[in-house]
Order: structure tokens, then C-alpha cells, then sequence
């Protein structure tokens, strides 16, 4: 990012004309706190978790630190509880996996975040024309890092917006307050990951144990008023006979989560392979739950916008498009209508 903000010192009184024509503010950054945030985390690399230096950066009441991307997704065709999607993904984990989504497919390994307030964050998500049909979701590395802001994010972006909110995690960090904040602010999913029953395994992969993903998984079965879904990750050692069991024990805990299976990233000549597993799990977990996401066999089109979040030379921040992909694929693969 560096060069797009300048040497400026601070934040100027000018205004600018929004698309309702009225005089806005909102989006005016201090070129300042981003030229320090950003040179601040370059130098930390991704060895300091966020909270080791959130101070240095000064961050702010009301500020999330985030990578300076948000994503669109439309699903165009198919089978999809919300056809309209924009993310964003929170700065920083308290884990350190073997296999980083957010790092390996999402391109971010490297790029230093950007401290940004609330406010200037739910301006930029209503510039993507959202509505009822739009699930905003805050995820990471862990977004829950950053606790006490994350509930005010929500917040902000109900009382603008219809958007449905949802929340991915770890899980590792949520504790019964955060539950209540989550209530209260009207929250409607979180997703919590779930990587093996197998402590040692689960230490070994993330270096931590599962048990506080465990007991988030019961907590929030217990307290939380909306949705809560499990995003399982099998990875090529787990078996069958092992995923069945991950099932049995997560039905035991509440037989109504949502279901999300996820397979790890494949060369393309194992994509069949990878798709005949995927199928497999998905046929174990419907012996248990009654939700199990399986658009992937079912959406024959799906679009992706990246954006980045830059500072022009008057010091508003704007979205710029930097990648556009869109996906066609039959409605079942090949090996699927034959079998």
C-alpha cells in the first residue's frame, strides 16, 4: 500500500458529495494511522498475534483492524439460503495451522492490515447496493481477537442495512458475555470450525488443544438466539469411520446445527477425487442433521468481486475492484449423475 497514502499528518475539513447528494465525511481517514499501522505490522510480520501489538498501532475505540479487502459473492443459479454475500476478514489468530485458508486461497499471506473505524467500514459495505437477500459475515484469522468491537460492527451494520450478520470462528475465544452482546445486537449465525476429535491431532495442526472449541460448541448450543453452524474440515486423514464419529458427537451436543463441509485444497487432477469424498461426507452428515449445506452440487454459477480498500489523494477511501472470477460447472458433476 505504500505511495497511495502520502505523507499527509492528519485529517483535512473538506467534504465531498455522496450519491444522495449530501455532504458526507464518513469516509475521511487520517493518512497518518494508516501509514503507521501499515508499517508497524510489515515489521511484526505474521510471529505477533494481534493482541502482542494492538497498542502500538493505537487502535481505537470503535476500530477493527482488518486486511484491507472485502469480498462479493453472488451465487447467480442454484440452490443457496442467501444468494448475495460480502465478507471481510479481521486481522490476526491466536492459532497457527498447518493449512491457513485466509493465507493458502485467499492470497492475503503477507499483506500488512489497515486500522479502520465502524463507521467508515459500513459506509464502504452500503457503496455494494445489499439487501435483503445480502449475508454480511465477519470472519478471519480470528475475528474474535477483537471481542469488544466486533458486536459494535454488527451493530452498526443492522441499523443501516437488512443484511443477515454471521460470524466465523474458531470458537476458542467465545465466552458467555460475548453470547449475551451477540443476542443482544441481533447476531444470526456464527460458524464455528471443527477440525477432529483427536486432541493430540488437533494440538499438532493448530497448537491448541479442541477443547475450547468444544466448549464454545456447547455454550453457544445453550445461550445463542440465532443460527449456529459447524464448518467441518476433513482433511485426507480422516476417514469415514472417524468423520461418523465427529457427527455422533456433535449431534449429541444439539441435533439441529447447521452443517458445512469443507474439503481442503486440491490439485486439479484430484478435484473428482475430492468432490467423490466430499459427496460421501455429505451423505454421513444427513444421517444425523437435517441441514447440511450442499450447494456445491447444486449452484451452476457463482461470481466473485475482491475489492481494496485505498485512500485517493484527498484522503477518502474507496473500493477498488482488483479481481473479478465467475464459475460455471453443470448441476451435478459427471461422476455423480452416473453413480
Amino acid at each position: 500500500m505504500n505511495g497511495r497514502f502520502g505523507n499527509g499528518e492528519g485529517e483535512s475539513e473538506g467534504t465531498r458529495e455522496n450519491d444522495c447528494e449530501k455532504p458526507n465525511n464518513d469516509l475521511k481517514v487520517s493518512r497518518r494511522r494508516f501509514i503507521k499501522a501499515s508499517a508497524t505490522f510489515g515489521v511484526a510480520g505474521s510471529s505477533y498475534n494481534l493482541t502482542d501489538i494492538t497498542d502500538i498501532v493505537l487502535k481505537e475505540d470503535g476500530e477493527v483492524i482488518m486486511y484491507p479487502v472485502i469480498y462479493e459473492y453472488e451465487i447467480v443459479s442454484g440452490e443457496s439460503y442467501k444468494k448475495h454475500r460480502i465478507g471481510i476478514k479481521l486481522w490476526g489468530c491466536n492459532w497457527k495451522c498447518k493449512w491457513c485458508p485466509t493465507e493458502c486461497c485467499c492470497g492475503l499471506k503477507g499483506v500488512p492490515p489497515l486500522g479502520i473505524s465502524i463507521d467508515k467500514l459500513t459506509e464502504l459495505l452500503l457503496t455494494l447496493d445489499g439487501d435483503a437477500t445480502t449475508m454480511f459475515t465477519i470472519s478471519g484469522g480470528e475475528p474474535l481477537l477483537q471481542k469488544e468491537e466486533v458486536p459494535k460492527l454488527i451493530e452498526s451494520v443492522k441499523k443501516r442495512t437488512n443484511y443477515s450478520c454471521g460470524l466465523a470462528t474458531n470458537g476458542s475465544l467465545i465466552e458467555a458475555n460475548f453470547v449475551e452482546e451477540a443476542n443482544a445486537v441481533g447476531l444470526d449465525t456464527i460458524n464455528i470450525s471443527f477440525y477432529n476429535l483427536d486432541d493430540e491431532w488437533h494440538k499438532e495442526y493448530t497448537g491448541h488443544s479442541n477443547q475450547a472449541t468444544i466448549n464454545a460448541l456447547k455454550l453457544v448450543s445453550d445461550k445463542f438466539e440465532g443460527l449456529t453452524a459447524v464448518s467441518l474440515i476433513p482433511f485426507s486423514n480422516v476417514d469415514t469411520s472417524t468423520f461418523n464419529d465427529m457427527c455422533e458427537f456433535l449431534y449429541r451436543i444439539k441435533p439441529d446445527f447447521a452443517i458445512k463441509i469443507y474439503c481442503p485444497f486440491y490439485p486439479d487432477h484430484e478435484r473428482e477425487e475430492c468432490e467423490k469424498i466430499r459427496y460421501k461426507l455429505d451423505e454421513i452428515a444427513l444421517q444425523y442433521f437435517k441441514r447440511v449445506d450442499r450447494s456445491v452440487y447444486y449452484t451452476t454459477q457463482f461470481k466473485q468481486i475482491k475489492y481494496q480498500i485505498e485512500e485517493d489523494e484527498r484522503g477518502y477511501l474507496n473500493l477498488v475492484k482488483i479481481d473479478e472470477w465467475e464459475k460455471r460447472k453443470e448441476a451435478t458433476t459427471s461422476w455423480l449423475k452416473s453413480s
